[in-house]
């Protein structure tokens, strides 16, 4: 081996190597972090669904406590305060009330004069109404659509 083979032996990387492999690592990292805003998406319209879901199974179980029919004892929280409806419904609900639309929610009554308890018109981006219409499309108990001020509507009937 002469002199100038001993010198050109490398014992580390290059700067453009070094460089080229955290771009790389960048690039991967950056995939995973907008497949993970997809599930969480997904998780976030499960969670709005089941939620309501919940609501509507305590409405009914406090109609039964009550002994009264489903359209006239539930009557009282048509167009009432969503900290009302909830604080009458607490012992009926089997987690505590954490859900991010709980602000939205409202009971009305249409003019077949069946009740619906819905989450009305809550900020929802592009990702999560996707993630809502595909759940919803895919159940036939919910209804979904674009709300009052832009916001998204998820509606569930009573009885």
């Amino acid at each position: 081996m002469s002199a100038d083979d001993k010198k050109r032996v490398s014992h580390g990387y290059s700067l453009v190597e070094v460089l080229l492999v955290i771009m790389i690592i960048g690039i991967l990292a950056g995939g995973m972090m907008l497949a993970a805003g997809r599930g969480t998406d997904n998780t976030d319209a499960a969670a709005a669904l089941a939620d309501l879901e919940g609501i509507k199974s305590a409405m009914l179980a406090y109609s039964m406590a009550h002994r009264t029919r489903t359209s006239d004892g539930l009557a009282a929280f048509v167009g009432a305060d969503p900290s009302d409806i909830m604080s009458s419904l607490d012992v009926y609900l089997t987690k505590e009330g954490d859900s991010a639309y709980l602000n939205y929610l409202e009971v009305r009554r249409d003019s077949a004069n069946s009740l619906w308890v819905e989450f009305d018109g809550f900020p929802a981006g592009s990702s999560l109404r996707s993630a809502l219409d595909k759940k919803i499309e895919s159940s036939s108990h919910f209804t979904g659509s674009g709300g009052s001020g832009g916001g998204y509507t998820i509606s569930l009937k009573v009885k």
